[in-house]
């Protein structure tokens, strides 16, 4: 394998409208396992999707006079100190602990630029979803490596999602398309699997998250302390669909087992009991210290899982990924769709992290078999 080739990644990581701890910590793992394996020739390529590309980061104030994101620029203003610091970390944790494309490219530029890659990797997450990040009636070919200036390169995805694969069906050609020349195609989920081998008739895999290419305890060395003296809580999460039903269970499961709610936002917002200026490190710790976590994020529930934690997975808009991770690692009844949950059925942690292991192993393995392939 010629480890020397230059790899360029392509994610969402940082651009996305908000700070989505999940995507940012993805690509970090996907890094680490690559330095890992002693590649040191790659970095991620910042690429800013059309959505953001009028995003005031540093003053969203200016953003309530745009046509997107009003009410979310409106609470980042009404916050702006907490909206702030919250900016600074990540930005600092993104500069200092990843591998950045010094240049950042939009759709209008990236077709056109000299991409100096020999194997490119799209990696993780809802890169693959119809409308991610655009218009719903718009496929972004940059996620799909499907521009003219990147035939040149190897191509694979690793655990690429396309969450509901609410695809119109006239893209099927286009998808097909932009999908046939990689070498090597897997997934995060089991029917994105199913719609890309049964609908475009191509050969897919799926695989894990890349969080769960590092063991647990490689986390660490990022863990911050914050939550450490937090005794007793139970975390409460939801990056999107506020899920009325979830914060009752929520707090109806603190007051029987005595504990406090503590709420980490992407929303930012001042409370004794929300945090909303959290960076990476701090999600983390959240996660890793709480009794219990109520959530229904994808990634909140892969951290639960690997921080082996007792936690409650409820649906959402788009919730065919929370449901396929649970089921992927034998505990469905922990994925609530409905409003009754059962605080007295443990997880049995015994079998669920053997089962962690063994998709860790074969997720790994697919992806230096992918290598060695695209790296020759």
């Amino acid at each position: 394998m010629n480890k020397d080739l230059k790899i360029g990644i392509i994610s969402v990581d940082i651009n996305t409208p908000m700070f989505n701890y999940g995507a940012i910590l993805h690509t970090w793992a996907f890094e680490k396992y690559l330095v890992k394996k002693n590649f040191t020739n790659f970095e991620n390529i910042d690429y800013l999707p059309d959505i953001l590309k009028y995003q005031n980061r540093l003053f969203p104030i200016f953003d309530l006079f745009t046509n997107t994101h009003k009410r979310l620029s409106l609470r980042y203003s009404l916050h702006y100190f907490q909206y702030i610091k919250k900016l600074k970390k990540i930005n600092n944790f993104c500069k200092n602990k990843m591998i950045n494309s010094k240049k950042q490219y939009k759709y209008s530029n990236i077709g056109s630029a000299n991409l100096d890659y020999d194997v490119l990797i799209a990696e993780d997450d809802v890169i693959w979803a119809p409308g991610f990040l655009c218009r719903k009636d718009f496929v972004d070919k940059t996620f799909f490596l499907a521009h003219d200036n990147m035939k040149k390169c190897k191509k694979l995805s690793y655990s690429a999602s396309m969450a509901e694969c609410d695809f119109n069906i006239k893209d099927y050609p286009k998808l097909r398309e932009y999908l046939s020349d990689f070498y090597k195609i897997s997934v995060r989920e089991s029917y994105a699997r199913d719609f890309i081998v049964n609908k475009l008739e191509l050969p897919a895999t799926k695989v894990l998250d890349a969080v769960f290419l590092l063991e647990a305890e490689e986390y660490d060395s990022i863990i911050s302390n914050r939550f450490t003296n937090f005794e007793n809580y139970v975390l409460l999460y939801l990056p999107a669909d506020d899920n009325t039903e979830l914060r009752n269970a929520a707090l109806n499961f603190a007051k029987e087992k005595n504990s406090r709610i503590i709420e980490v936002t992407n929303q930012i917002c001042s409370s004794k009991n929300i945090f909303g200026d959290c960076g990476l490190e701090d999600f983390l710790s959240s996660i890793k210290y709480a009794t219990a976590i109520f959530t229904n994020s994808f990634h909140a529930i892969c951290f639960a899982v690997l921080f082996e934690k007792d936690f409650y997975a409820f649906s959402r808009k788009s919730g065919g990924k929370v449901k396929d991770i649970c089921e992927s690692f034998g505990i469905l009844n922990r994925y609530y769709p409905k409003k009754y949950i059962r605080t007295d059925d443990e997880i049995d942690y015994t079998k669920v992290s053997s089962r962690v292991k063994e998709l860790s192993e074969e997720s790994r393995k697919w992806l230096m078999d992918a290598l060695e392939e695209v790296c020759k």
